[in-house]
Order: C-alpha cells, then structure tokens, then sequence
C-alpha cells in the first residue's frame, strides 16, 4: 500500500490517513474473503485436536497473537489449549513471552465452542487483520511493521524481561536506544543489566516520547530523512493500533457479521 516511500515518510503518511488506509485494507475482497473463509472453519472446530489439524484456521488464529511462526509447535500449542494458564506449572506460565500466555488464556476453555464465543471470534479476527495491515505497510519500508507493533504493544510491557521477551519489542528499543548488534552477542545476564540502565519504560508509555522514539528507529533502520515533527501529538498509527472512531478494531467491527 505504502510500498518504498520510506519507512519515516510511510509512517507521517499513516498518521495522517490512518483511516483511510485502514478502511481500504479492511473493505477489500481479499480480506473480506479470507475473514469469511476463516468463519467457515471455525464453525467446524469444537476441540483443539481439530483446530491443529485445520492448518489455515490455526495459522489465521496464531497470526492473532503474532505465532503464526510456530504453527508447527503442535505438542506445545496443544498443552496451551488444554492446561489450566493459571496453573504455575502450566506451559503457558513457564514461558517467558506473553504471546503464547494470551493465547492459552483465550484458547484453554473449551466447553463453549470458539465459534459461538462472539468476543473472542471478533478479537482473533481484530488481532489477525491489525497483524496483517502492519505486514503490509512494512513491504519495502525497513523497519515499519516492527514500529507499529511497537506502539501497539509496549503499553502493556511491566518489566524489562517482559520487554525482552518479545524479539520484536527488543528489535525496536535496542535500535531506538542506539544499542549495537553486538548487544545481542552478550549473555543474557549483561543484556538485561544493560536494558535496565537504559530503558524507561514509564517514559516509552508517553505518547509523546514513542513518537520521538519510534520515529528515531526508522531513521535508523531505514535510512530514511523524510520530514514530520518528532513532537507531533499522538498519531493516527496509534489510533489504528489501539482506539478511537477510525481504528482498525471499529472499521472491521463494521465488515464483520458474525455467525454465532
């Protein structure tokens, strides 16, 4: 949509037409195919057993939650689905990365099939398309996709090792805070001394500051100069990663007729 711009340019050309560029994606057939094809499956699946083996419904669900790469993972993905994510030696809690935890929180209670469950159906759906969108923007713009991931998620970061946890999230801090890619050679011990010294994470939480910092990333990544004030009140990406009236939540909440 935004392909080669730039991955600066592309980002001040999202805050501005966020919504625009949001209701395109979402009202293509493409889409509106593949959230109907997705339904369809859905419908279909009452176990976890049976969602494994549906390679393209589990691949769209994994998307949701940005695992789609470990699709593969069937016995782990299968212990997410069936132990209790409340258990403190439940796989779901033994895993660092809060990815594969919401998602066994989601997908662990199976008494009511997750087609008939209205909230959770929209959300996978919500989450799977918002994941696209940022794929989509990224395609020739370095760095993009990890930017808007970025202000999507790092409000809900509490700790350090949290951060860490999430490649993307670290990708993007490591790169805003000037850090080397020998950083990433370090034991793990030194990172995390290192990250705690020099990350703020109430300070990544203020809009203002994400938008110095994320803008800073993508010069760096992307190589990119183009203009747009680094103190510009919070942006459109923000809006279509997370609230108000032109978000990407709302304009599929308006394409979507649910079959529950």
């Amino acid at each position: 949509m935004l392909e080669g711009i730039g991955s600066l340019a592309a980002y001040n050309v999202i805050q501005r037409q966020g919504a625009e560029l949001t209701q395109k994606f979402t009202s293509s057939k493409l889409v509106q195919k593949d959230l109907t094809d997705f339904q369809t499956r859905m419908a279909k699946i009452t176990t976890p057993e049976e969602l494994l083996k549906d390679r393209k419904a589990l691949e769209f669900v994994l998307s949701s939650y940005q695992l789609d790469s470990e699709s593969w993972k069937t016995g782990l993905l299968k212990k997410l689905m069936t132990e209790d994510p409340n258990d403190s030696k439940s796989m779901a809690a033994r895993l660092a990365d809060p990815r594969f935890a919401q998602f066994a929180k989601d997908f662990s209670n199976w008494t009511t099939q997750p087609s008939k469950n209205a909230e959770l159906m929209t959300k996978v759906m919500n989450n799977a398309m918002t994941v696209r969108f940022e794929r989509e923007q990224g395609d020739g713009n370095p760095g993009l996709q990890e930017a808007l991931y970025f202000l999507r998620n790092i409000k809900s970061v509490e700790t350090v090792p949290q951060l860490m946890a999430d490649k993307a999230l670290l990708y993007v801090t490591r790169i805003g805070l000037g850090m080397p890619d020998s950083y990433t050679q370090l034991p793990f011990d030194s990172q995390l001394k290192l990250m705690k010294e020099r990350v703020d994470l109430d300070k990544l939480k203020d809009p203002d500051e994400q938008q110095k910092f994320v803008k800073r990333f993508l010069i760096s990544v992307g190589g990119d100069q183009a203009s747009g004030s680094v103190n510009s009140a919070a942006s459109a990406a923000l809006t279509i990663l997370g609230g108000g009236g032109g978000s990407l939540t709302s304009l599929l909440g308006q394409k979507i007729n649910l079959h529950v």
